[in-house]
């Protein structure tokens, strides 16, 4: 497993740095150089993602790796849940065993599948700076998570769908660690 800190992650893809508080370990990437392009992709959403909660929904990059309105709803929701409760993050969000899969309906699109351990993750106030801890239920500290991705007309990988499966239910048992 290596690790990926989001501010050399985020200058990396011309973001500002992440305040240094956060990290994010990600697994090695397949030796197929097509799936690790498109695991690539996944994580720079993801990094995207935070770094819109981060900058309090002022950054909007993570628009451009999604192709699907109803994931573009959710993931906007999300962000405007976390900037409305005045939260930052701090401590370690691992992701693990990663997969990638053709979708079994739609030809060419491919699932990025990985584990989530998000126990060492702790929610901030961002206004005075203190922990808050995690108030997630157990259960949803470690959750399975499969990201669909479809080539746009220009050939870049872009997000179609998300499933996420907490644990202990279904394939995220394998997921505890």
């Amino acid at each position: 497993m290596t690790a990926a800190n989001p501010s050399a992650s985020a200058q990396a893809g011309g973001l500002v740095p992440f305040p240094g508080k956060v990290n994010f370990a990600f697994d090695s990437l397949p030796s197929d150089p097509s799936q690790a392009a498109v695991v690539s992709r996944d994580r720079d959403f993801l990094l995207a993602y935070y770094y819109a909660i981060y900058t309090r929904g002022k950054d909007t990059s993570y628009t451009s790796y999604i192709d699907n309105s109803g994931v573009m709803r959710t993931v906007q929701s999300s962000v405007a849940e976390h900037v409305d409760a005045h939260q930052g993050f701090t401590g370690v969000d691992r992701h693990f065993d990663t997969t990638v899969t053709p979708t079994q309906y739609y030809p060419g699109e491919q699932n990025v599948n990985y584990c989530v351990d998000e126990a060492g993750l702790q929610y901030t106030d961002i206004t005075t700076g203190r922990v808050l801890g995690n108030s997630s239920t157990p259960g949803e500290l470690y959750y399975l998570e499969s990201d669909t991705f479809a080539k746009d007309s220009g050939g870049t990988w872009r997000l179609v769908g998300i499933l996420t499966t907490p644990y202990p239910k279904g394939q995220a048992r394998e997921c505890k660690p």
